[in-house]
């Protein structure tokens, strides 16, 4: 009912920003634990952008333990610096220590797993012209991890969430989240940010409670390689509740409530009511069953639940099975994508319940550990 709600409401109206008079300076954040294999691609794409003001790229290590430092070193004459964590804290925390050695006016995050489009940092920093934008965000370009692809029903969703945000952004004036591979903020905007929260959620969410619009940039692409099988997006997908519920709760102890009642009816329908998705699932699938003696349409409802839930579970079986074994996935031929969706769909719902269990019972994940998707430098 969200983009429903969103259609129903006037565009906001607001202008698309024009080329700054001056590019502000920027400060690159990459934060990173154990990226020997992606961290010399990245920097090497990062340096390859045609950004026209001046640009320092900081490398926010959280201990790692590989070579992953050793080589971010071996690029300090090209401008990079280290900013090293000797003990494993995470990355909010690992961000917070490069922000504070940070000189632009403008943060830039993006993760070591993925590269750029060309002129990204351009087009990302446009717009920063109109002074009420005080967050902006890139936009992930998913792509296959293998030709089996497991994970595809990821990449229908994230293209849902695309367009989700470009309706905030026409209906409403801003977003409240951002994608965590590529984002920047004004220095003087950005919160430090608990162990525990994400900051593609806590960041944005304090901009939008100080008054600054939070908005999307075109040509600033993050390409993104999903995560190999079905296993491994359910972990990922775990972290990410979390991460997103203990967030939330974070930012209402921190923040004033009132400053972000402007947010608030976003709040619910981005993201609370979507995270209470397995419990309205399991009180749907309780009154079906209960009311499918009274009425046929009662008991056709009860039946799909049934069949869908069995395709969803028949489908995260074979998928992940298939995970490594290029090309072999008969049940991807014979049910295409209905099974891919449906199995990611349970998977996500079934991360859900996990993730709710950690927040009630007080567990947010201590250290953060980087999805391992296919390295930065291997082609889409």
């Amino acid at each position: 009912m969200y983009p429903l709600w969103l259609k129903r409401r006037p565009r906001a109206g607001h202008a698309d920003p024009a080329e700054p008079a001056a590019w502000p300076s920027l400060s690159i954040v990459v934060a990173a634990h154990n990226e020997e294999n992606a961290i010399g691609a990245k920097l090497d794409d990062l340096l390859s952008q045609d950004y026209p003001g001046t640009a320092e790229i900081i490398v926010a290590s959280d201990a790692s333990e590989d070579r992953t430092d050793e080589i971010v070193r071996s690029y300090e004459d090209r401008g990079v610096r280290l900013v090293r964590q000797e003990e494993r804290r995470g990355k909010s925390l690992a961000q917070n220590l490069a922000c504070e050695q940070a000189a632009g006016d403008i943060l830039v995050f993006t993760d070591a797993s993925v590269l750029l489009g060309p002129g990204a940092l351009r087009h990302l920093v446009r717009g920063f012209s109109d002074e009420t934008i005080g967050c902006v965000t890139g936009e992930d370009v998913s792509g296959a991890a293998s030709s089996a692809d497991a994970s595809a029903g990821a990449g229908a969703y994230t293209g849902f969430e695309k367009k989700l945000r470009r309706l905030e952004v026409e209906r409403t004036g801003t977003l409240i989240g951002v994608s965590g591979c590529l984002f920047a903020v004004r220095r003087f905007l950005r919160p430090e940010v608990p162990a525990e929260a994400v900051d593609d959620l806590y960041v944005p969410l304090s901009v939008v409670s100080r008054g600054f619009r939070v908005t999307v940039a075109d040509g600033a692409p993050a390409y993104v390689k999903r995560t190999k099988d079905l296993s491994q997006e359910y972990r990922r997908k775990i972290r990410t509740f979390t991460g997103g519920l203990f967030t939330v709760a974070a930012l209402w102890k921190t923040h004033d409530r009132t400053a972000l009642d402007r947010a608030r009816a976003m709040i619910w329908g981005h993201k609370i009511l979507r995270w209470l998705g397995p419990f309205f699932l399991a009180a749907q699938f309780l009154a079906s069953a209960f009311l499918s003696p009274r009425h046929p349409l009662f008991l056709l409802w009860f039946v799909a639940q049934v069949v869908l839930f069995n395709v969803g579970l028949y489908g995260v079986a074979v998928l992940s099975r298939a995970a490594g074994k290029e090309g072999h996935v008969p049940v991807v031929r014979v049910f295409g994508k209905i099974v891919r969706l449906t199995a990611f769909f349970l998977v996500t719902q079934t991360a859900l319940l996990a993730a709710w269990l950690r927040f009630l019972t007080g567990r947010p994940f201590a250290t953060w550990a980087p999805t391992r998707r296919a390295e930065a430098g291997e082609a889409l």
